[in-house]
């Protein structure tokens, strides 16, 4: 390897990101050791092998191999268009690892493209944080017990349709609802049988109302529905 050559592999070897050169028969040729730490495979493993085989197939969220028919690199090869995107690679040891990824096409002497370069890091951090912060709106806005609106949610909901009715007109209705002698069953039969009535309550009502309309728990064993553009004969 040239003095050159060498220089510039150590540079590259000192990146935090994953850089993997491919050519124009989708052979890898070059592969950094931030993939290596990425994906699992060292440069003995992938250089000469093809980049849309198991060592780098990129699938979706859901696990789709985006490999099969759609290929990105295929794409970037065809048009010399740059990609960016979220997608999940196959780690050696058979775990899927989250990776935002740039696609770049490269250019020979004559300005024919000659094969891509993929830049790319783990984005496990990014897709927890994601999950995390998910899992705190749900929280925030779902009755845990019941899976319905809590009134928080609710309350917030009560404030906007009322908005929409005084500037456009909009009417709505609410239905307040509660489960009679709902204190006989937690003193019978306990808290934890009381905590089924209350979800098997709130599934029976969930399948009465639209699928437009809003069913919360208000709390105890009260709930609320939104029932949305309806007059009173209606509702």
């Amino acid at each position: 390897m040239r003095i050159a050559e060498q220089y510039y592999k150590n540079l590259l070897d000192k990146l935090f990101d994953g850089i993997v050169c491919i050519d124009q028969n989708k052979a890898i040729t070059y592969w950094n050791k931030a993939a290596e730490k990425i994906a699992g495979h060292t440069a003995g493993d992938v250089i000469g092998r093809a980049a849309c085989s198991e060592i780098l197939s990129h699938s979706d969220r859901e696990g789709a191999d985006l490999c099969q028919g759609a290929c990105i690199i295929e794409k970037t090869l065809s048009d010399g268009v740059t990609r960016e995107g979220e997608y999940y690679i196959k780690h050696k040891e058979g775990h899927r690892v989250p990776i935002a990824l740039k696609l770049e096409p490269v250019y020979n002497v004559e300005g024919q493209i000659s094969g891509v370069v993929q830049i790319f890091h783990d984005n496990s951090s990014r897709i927890a944080a994601l999950n995390v912060i998910e899992k705190l709106k749900k929280l925030a806005m779902i009755d845990p017990l019941t899976g319905l609106a809590n009134r928080r949610y609710v309350n917030k909901l009560l404030e906007s349709k009322t908005d929409e009715m005084k500037r456009y007109g909009l009417r709505f209705g609410v239905l307040f609802i509660d489960i009679d002698h709902f204190k006989n069953v937690n003193d019978s039969y306990g808290h934890d049988i009381g905590d089924k009535v209350l979800w098997n309550v709130s599934r029976n009502m969930s399948t009465l109302i639209r699928s437009s309309d809003i069913l919360g728990r208000w709390g105890g064993e009260e709930f609320i529905a939104i029932i949305l553009n309806v007059d009173r004969d209606e509702l």
